[in-house]
C-alpha cells in the first residue's frame, strides 16, 4: 500500500481493504501475487496456506534484438522510472545525483502532480545534472530505458511498503532493457539482484550508501553488468515464465474442481 504513511488512508480506506482482503483471500483457490514478500505477508496476516500462493512476476516481453550500448567516457547516465509522488521520497535520488557530481546524469521519468513535479524541476535546475521527462506508455518503457547505464530503484520513503514490500517489476523492466540496477539492501528486489547478478545492492540504505555503491562501479564494471543482463533477458521474460504459470494454474483449478465434485456426491 503506497499510501500507508497517510494517516487519513490508514484510518479509512486501509481498514476497508483489510476486511475485504480477509474475506476474498480466505475463499480463493489460488492467489496470484507479484512478489515473494507479499505472499509471505498475506499468508502471515490472513492465515492462508503457503501452497495457495503463486508468485507471478510482472515481467515484460522478451526483446531479442537489443544492441549493447557502450558506456560513455564522459558521463554515466542514471535512470529512475515510476510515479513521481512525495510518498516515494524522490528528493533522495536527486541528492544522490548532486553528490555524485557532473560525471553522472540522472533522469527521472514518470507521472506526477503539477505542483510536485514543479518542485522537483526547481531542484533539478539548480543541480545541473538532473532532468525530468514525461512518462511513456507501458509498452514502450523497456525501449526507453535501453539507452541508460544504471537504473536506480531506491526510495527515500520511510514507509513499510516502499522499504520492504515493493515488488520487483522495475527490476524486470531494467533487466529486459539490458540496464543493471542499484537497489537498497532491505528491498524486496535485493534477492533478485543478488541471484541474477544484474546489478548491485547498496551496503546501506542511505544517501552515503547509494553514492558509495554507484562510485564503486567502473565503466568496465557497468559494461560487464550490461552483458549479464543480456544473458539473463530470456530467462527473466514474460515469454519464458508463462508456460510454467499456466501449468500451475491449471493444476490448481483441476484439483479444486475434483474437490467440489467429491463434496457434491
Amino acid at each position: 500500500l503506497q499510501l500507508d504513511g497517510s494517516r487519513l488512508f490508514r484510518f479509512t480506506e486501509m481498514r476497508y481493504r483489510h476486511l475485504a482482503l480477509k474475506q476474498i483471500l480466505s475463499n480463493a483457490v489460488l492467489i496470484i501475487v507479484e512478489g515473494d514478500r507479499v505472499a509471505r505477508q498475506y499468508a502471515s496476516v490472513y492465515g492462508i496456506p503457503n501452497d495457495r500462493f503463486i508468485v507471478m512476476a510482472s515481467m515484460p516481453e522478451y526483446r531479442p534484438k537489443f544492441a549493447q550500448i557502450a558506456v560513455q567516457p564522459q558521463i554515466i547516465n542514471l535512470i529512475h522510472h515510476g510515479n513521481l509522488i512525495p510518498e516515494r521520497g524522490i528528493e533522495l535520488l536527486m541528492d544522490v545525483a548532486i553528490s555524485l557530481g557532473p560525471e553522472y546524469r540522472l533522469t527521472l521519468m514518470g507521472p506526477g502532480t503539477e505542483a510536485y513535479v514543479a518542485s522537483l524541476n526547481a531542484k533539478a535546475e539548480k543541480a545541473g545534472n538532473i532532468e525530468i521527462v514525461p512518462p511513456v506508455p507501458y509498452t514502450e518503457i523497456v525501449e526507453k530505458l535501453h539507452g541508460y547505464d544504471l537504473g536506480l530503484i531506491v526510495f527515500g520513503s520511510p514507509h513499510f511498503h516502499h522499504k520492504y514490500m515493493t515488488v520487483p517489476n522495475k527490476f524486470w523492466e531494467c533487466l529486459q532493457a539490458r540496464v543493471p540496477v542499484l537497489v537498497s539492501p532491505e528491498s524486496a528486489m535485493a534477492d533478485y539482484v543478488r541471484e541474477s547478478g544484474c546489478g548491485i545492492v547498496a551496503e546501506q540504505a542511505s544517501l552515503a550508501g547509494y553514492v558509495a555503491a554507484i562510485r564503486s562501479l567502473s565503466r568496465e564494471d557497468i559494461r560487464v553488468l550490461k552483458a549479464r543482463c543480456e544473458e539473463k533477458a530470456w530467462i527473466h521474460s514474460r515469454d519464458s515464465w508463462l508456460e510454467a504459470y499456466a501449468e500451475r494454474v491449471n493444476r490448481a483449478v483441476d484439483a479444486e474442481y475434483l474437490r467440489r465434485a467429491q463434496e457434491a456426491k
